[in-house]
Formats: C-alpha cells, structure tokens, sequence
C-alpha cells in the first residue's frame, strides 16, 4: 500500500479485511482523526481508536473536527475509567 504523508498524518489508509485485523489486534496502530476508508463502505470514516477488537471511527457525514474530539475524549475516559476499575479504583 503506497503511503504519502500530509503534515501528521498519511493519506487515507485502506482498511480491507486483513489491515481490520491488523488494526484491531494493536499489530498496526493510526492516529486519532487519520481518515480511513473501509472496504465495506462508501465514504471516507475518520479513525478514533481500538479497543477489544472493536474498531471505532467517526463516519459521513459527522466527521468534523469537532465530533471526532468528541469522540475521542469519550473513549480515553472510557479507558481510564476501565483502568481504575482493573486496579480496583473507584471514583464516586
């Protein structure tokens, strides 16, 4: 897969089966807000993160700035608060 970077970030990666694995498993790891194009679908998605194998990403047409902040603010609290919990912290 030819790669050509924009500032931070590399052009819109393919995300077919094999790199869904790949990015799922943490073998291959994006930026948050790195546009990904999904083989199953037929607009551009913005990538948030993974977790569990779960893959999540902003999709057309809500993939402003704005929402993918957004989005990734809930998932690192999401995570933090799942690290506590693991360490047996908990925030009432």
């Amino acid at each position: 897969m030819a790669k050509r970077n924009t500032g931070q970030f590399t052009s819109t990666i393919y995300i077919d089966n094999n790199n869904y694995d790949r990015l799922a498993s943490g073998e291959m790891d994006l930026r948050t807000g790195q546009w990904v194009k999904f083989a199953w679908c037929s607009n551009r998605s913005r990538y948030v993160g993974s977790r569990h194998g779960i893959i999540y990403a902003a999709h057309y047409p809500n993939t402003s700035n704005e929402r993918v902040r957004g989005m990734a603010d809930s998932f690192r609290d999401d995570d933090r608060s799942e690290r506590r919990r693991r360490r047996g912290v908990v925030i009432s």
